[in-house]
């Protein structure tokens, strides 16, 4: 059975971020990577809009301080009225009031995700909410379930779906971890992922292994994977690293933890045990949209934003992906001050400049390497990668200016694959082929006749087309997917290098289907760029929201959000080289020579016909 994708709008009303709203985080990403659409309606400046934003989630913000404001309920109407989704998912009580009520009005499906256990109270509000509000409710427990019938809630209108942990994202082997806790093999390590509130139970866990350290137990080692530690343990492969906070060893008393609850409750809990041989350990693990257990270290080659460049955007977007960020390489003193002051303005980072890449990457412990320099010093900078055993990301094209670039790639390539090391080209378009499915429903279902794309290059001339031509190459390798691709009949409107307007026009073949390609580029500086895509006909427009940034294709009076590519992407780069041990994609590095290899033929065809 097929199931269409579908836009999804979820609503909290929580300005704070604790299980339940990382359980929402991995809820759309597990939703994104199925090709579904989803926007976040939270309280503007929340830990939620922030993560969010930072991972390429369109957000609204809602005001829903009050459950009983008619300014609210009216705020959280407009917003689910303006984004239109299938369907409305509630995740948090006041969220489930005001949003509820509006999806009501609306006429719009909604659900809500009940994770407390507290007792549900019968009566008018929750057979308003409950039976007439939302059309389903989801418990994670049993016990939740239970609380809902109590409440009389219809028993025909709960489901149970338990909450769940991903094994795949445990990947530090048990002796590493060990290792890296500075715990002995024979010592009993328990970790404890919850917040620092009385109602999670720690005083009992710690009330029971101190019974057992008195009756003559040795003693272990507790933590906090939320966010609210002392101190922060960090590992990535290869490398394990600790970064102590102020904990009071001796007493197992944290003075200063951060999180929910007040600092004096936190005391509390933890200096009862004063004097008792009982070693507990807070461990911070910060918990981020896409988090990983590791977290690799990836230097920047052009990191500015200099030129158009999307320096700037890719840091953040590794940033939020769980990646560190620790140095970048620039070319001038200058530059690399510059550099310095915008990371540090636009992502909140201290990276170290270089002015000399051997010099980075002796110094700096890294793991990949973020090639985001001009195209013609791309090849460069990848053998350096290589030599080094580093991973990478490369902005497209993925090498420039050289005489065979099929050639080059196909030889860089097969030294990543045979050093077992990722190897990514930064080609966002097929991320946005599930919008266009939601835009125009059965565009996708069969192979393409037609296809057009229209772009907005900075440059002229041949160089416009290294800007270019990688998008609608890597859509087609997606859209009429085969081995060996080639391209035919390749025309040009123009090959006068000062034309602001040029259309390239060829027949893109795999096997016995070809799909007759039209690709129209205007040079423009400006910013944001509408593109335009179309397949067999159908038109889509591609807008950005000067005021959030938000992305959506349009078509005729229809609209549909688009998830931003670039977390995407980035998100599959650092969660590739974050496994142990690292998988390199042997069909994407196929698509990486394919295209590089029809890229050269074209631009060849360029300047012969220039000539």
């Amino acid at each position: 059975m097929t199931h269409l994708p579908m836009t999804i709008a979820h609503v909290t009303a929580e300005r704070g971020y604790s299980g339940g709203e990382r359980q929402v985080a991995l809820l759309i990403e597990g939703l994104r990577a199925r090709g579904h659409g989803n926007l976040l309606l939270c309280p503007p400046d929340s830990e939620s809009e922030i993560r969010a934003r930072a991972a390429g989630i369109r957000c609204l913000p809602i005001r829903a301080g009050s459950e009983w404001s008619p300014r609210d309920f009216q705020e959280v109407t407009a917003r689910l009225r303006q984004a239109s989704p299938d369907v409305v998912h509630l995740h948090s009580g006041r969220a489930t009031w005001l949003g509820g009520l509006a999806a009501r009005r609306l006429r719009l499906p909604a659900l809500t995700t009940r994770r407390m256990d507290r007792p549900v109270r019968r009566g008018w509000r929750t057979r308003l909410i409950y039976e007439r509000s939302v059309d389903r409710v989801a418990a994670i427990s049993e016990a939740v379930h239970q609380r809902l019938v109590d409440g009389r809630v219809p028993e025909n209108r709960i489901e149970v779906i338990h909450s769940a942990v991903a094994p795949h994202r445990a990947k530090t082997p048990r002796d590493v971890l060990r290792k890296s806790l500075g715990v002995e093999d024979d010592t009993p390590c328990l970790l404890v992922a919850a917040a620092l509130v009385k109602r999670k139970g720690i005083d009992i866990l710690l009330n029971a292994i101190s019974t057992l350290v008195d009756a003559g137990g040795r003693p272990g080692r507790s933590g906090d994977s939320r966010g609210n530690g002392a101190s922060r343990s960090t590992r990535r492969p290869g490398r394990s690293r600790r970064i102590p906070g102020p904990v009071d060893r001796g007493s197992g008393v944290a003075p200063t933890i951060g999180g929910s609850g007040s600092r004096a409750r936190h005391k509390d809990l933890f200096s009862r045990y004063h004097d008792r041989r009982l070693r507990a350990t807070l461990f911070r693990v910060d918990s981020g949209w896409d988090q990983t257990v590791t977290s690799p270290r990836v230097g920047v080659i052009g990191a500015r934003r200099a030129r158009s460049g999307l320096g700037p955007f890719v840091v953040r977007e590794l940033l939020g992906a769980g990646a560190e960020i620790p140095c970048f390489l620039s070319t001038s003193s200058r530059s690399r001050d510059e550099t310095a002051h915008e990371l540090k303005r636009t992502s909140g980072i201290r990276a170290r400049g270089y002015l000399d890449l051997k010099a980075m990457l002796k110094d700096e412990q890294l793991d990949a390497l973020a090639i985001l320099s001009p195209h013609a010093t791309h090849a460069e900078y990848l053998d350096a990668a290589l030599e080094a055993g580093l991973h990478v990301l490369c902005e497209k094209p993925l090498v420039w200016g050289v005489e065979d670039p099929g050639a080059v790639a196909a030889r860089l390539t097969a030294g990543f694959i045979d050093q077992a090391l990722v190897l990514f080209e930064n080609c966002q378009w097929p991320y946005t082929l599930p919008a266009l499915e939601r835009l125009h429903p059965g565009v996708l279902d069969h192979l393409p006749m037609r296809f057009q794309m229209a772009l907005w290059p900075s440059r002229r001339g041949v160089d416009m087309l290294g800007d270019s031509l990688p998008h609608p190459l890597s859509v087609l390798q997606r859209i009429a997917p085969g081995e060996n691709p080639i391209v035919e009949d390749v025309r040009f409107s123009t090959t006068d290098p000062d034309a602001r307007v040029t259309v390239v026009r060829f027949c893109y073949g795999v096997g016995d289907h070809h799909v007759e390609t039209e690709v129209e580029m205007r040079a423009s500086t400006s910013h944001p760029r509408n593109v335009r895509i179309a397949i067999n006909g159908r038109w889509a427009t591609r807008l950005v929201s000067a005021r959030d940034y938000a992305i959506s294709f349009h078509s005729d009076s229809r609209s549909v959000p688009v998830d931003d590519p670039l977390p995407l992407l980035l998100g599959e780069f650092v969660k590739a080289i974050s496994q142990s041990p690292p998988q390199p994609d042997l069909d994407r590095a196929r698509r990486i020579v394919h295209r590089s290899k029809l890229l050269g033929e074209i631009v060849a065809h360029f300047e012969r016909a220039s000539e």
